[in-house]
């Protein structure tokens, strides 16, 4: 038994054997900083859940039958393998019987971690930490969760007789960390800076300056980016649930820079992942039930994984039809729903969805209707799917002299931006993510004007047939109003 293990028990044995919980133990390490010198040690990490096991149950005390004397005998079991007694008080040394019925078990769950996708460094590849929660730790945490652990790092064995040994950690304590919002730890001094920049009179123009500044013009774009990044609040009116994250699309000729504003969005939200539409997850876009050693694992997909956060996605158009059947209720919901051999479950997926798609003719067709341009059978873009969205703006690639003139000069470095309108990248992050934590009410005097838009524009439905305006979109310019 290692020091931790030890000093543990003899509190807990001071304490008439209750379980003794430690939170906030030290300056919390990520993942990646777990190294072969922390095994046996009390340590902290914060950590993303990927996948969870169902829990089992796991010998903790053996019971052993001599196979000459029939005597039983009791063996503790603190390894990652079954340890039969030595010898018996007859002499016996082999041939003891494993009493199943009569061993005592605990309750465990196997939990695997992985590094956070804003701390991964670029071009690295993630690495794993499996994670085992005993008794009343089970079931604390689901995939998609942002966890804080406290536990001994223990060495299981790669495989028999090698020399190589896998971390795991085994865990004290736990603590969900997006459960209710999104955690933030700012200085007094960054706090100050932050209330600073939001009394600017022309916050808005220096918010969409500063947001991807590479890329000039798309103003309007940036604008709407900006308020799917921030997001609304979630409500609940009378009992149901009305969504506070704003989803948003872009759609359009390629080669304007749709991509790069999705980056720069990754980059600068606290929780923002970026992916492709077909997801390379191996579980697609929503989660998944996976069979791993004869058992079902709970495997998170990127909407889970950007819980209480943003997720950027690209190329949208070749989206599985797997994960184009089960996206409704996450963006509308935020839960997905996943059923498979006879097992349910369900995670959060309370995130905003940037997505960018091109047109099924390669280029926007200004002659045809949007919805032409987004599919060529209603089953790939049904109205349901579309309707989910906030705002979608098309990107037509136009030729206009001034423009082309300005936009080259950008691209080549011609011309001298003023710094001064535009925030550091630093501070845009911490003031994004300190906005999270603000949750706005409209006045009665702007509800009174939304109202009566609403009313006009389902007058104008009964004269023009193409015109669809629904309580939804009425949500919408209500979220985006929050934003």
């Amino acid at each position: 038994m290692n020091e931790p293990e030890y000093i543990l028990e003899r509190i807990e044995a001071a304490f008439d054997n209750k379980k003794v919980r430690i939170i906030n133990l030290a300056t919390p390490m990520s993942v990646r900083e777990v190294k072969a010198e922390h095994i046996g040690k009390l340590i902290q990490v914060e950590a993303i859940v990927i996948t969870a096991s169902i829990p089992d149950a796991t010998i903790v005390e053996a019971v052993f039958t001599c196979p000459s004397c029939f005597t039983e005998i009791h063996e503790m079991q603190s390894g990652f393998e079954l340890q039969p007694p030595l010898k018996c008080a007859c002499g016996c040394r082999r041939g003891f019987k494993l009493q199943r019925d009569k061993s005592r078990r605990i309750d465990t769950q196997i939990l695997q971690l992985q590094e956070r996708p804003e701390e991964l460094p670029p071009g690295e590849i993630p690495e794993p930490l499996t994670t085992i929660l005993k008794e009343s730790l089970i079931r604390s945490a689901s995939p998609g969760d942002r966890i804080k652990v406290v536990g001994i790092v223990k060495a299981k064995p790669a495989k028999p007789g090698g020399l190589s040994d896998v971390k795991v950690l085994e865990a004290n304590s736990i603590e969900v960390l997006n459960r209710n919002n999104v955690d933030v730890r700012l200085s007094e001094e960054r706090i100050k800076q932050i209330v600073e920049l939001s009394r600017q009179p022309n916050l808005e123009d220096i918010l969409i300056e500063s947001y991807c500044p590479s890329i000039y013009g798309w103003r309007h774009v940036k604008k709407a980016i900006l308020r799917c990044i921030f997001g609304g609040v979630d409500k609940y009116k009378e009992g149901s649930f009305v969504r506070g994250w704003v989803n948003g699309m872009m759609t359009g000729d390629p080669g304007l820079a749709k991509t790069a504003l999705l980056l720069f969005g990754k980059n600068v939200c606290q929780r923002g992942i970026y992916d492709t539409g077909r997801g390379v997850t191996g579980v697609g876009l929503t989660a998944a039930l996976v069979k791993q050693d004869e058992k079902f694992v709970l495997a998170a997909g990127t909407l889970a994984l950007g819980d209480r956060g943003n997720v950027f996605l690209d190329e949208f158009e070749k989206m599985n039809k797997e994960d184009r059947e089960v996206i409704h209720v996450p963006m509308e919901n935020g839960i997905i729903k996943v059923s498979k051999g006879g097992l349910n479950a369900m995670l959060n997926s309370r995130c905003g969805i940037l997505a960018a798609m091109n047109p099924v003719d390669g280029r926007y067709n200004t002659s045809k209707t949007l919805l032409s341009n987004l599919r060529k059978k209603t089953e790939d873009f049904p109205d349901s799917l579309i309707s989910r969205f906030d705002f979608i703006f098309i990107m037509v690639d136009e030729a206009k002299a001034e423009v082309d003139r300005a936009v080259a000069k950008r691209m080549l470095g011609l011309d001298s931006p003023n710094m001064s309108e535009r925030i550091p990248l630093d501070l845009f992050r911490d003031y994004l993510s300190y906005s999270k934590h603000i949750n706005p009410k409209i006045p009665t005097a702007i509800k009174e004007k939304m109202q009566e838009y609403y009313e006009n524009r389902r007058q104008e439905m009964k004269t023009d047939i193409t015109k669809i305006f629904t309580p939804r979109q009425l949500e919408s310019i209500e979220r985006l109003i929050e934003a």
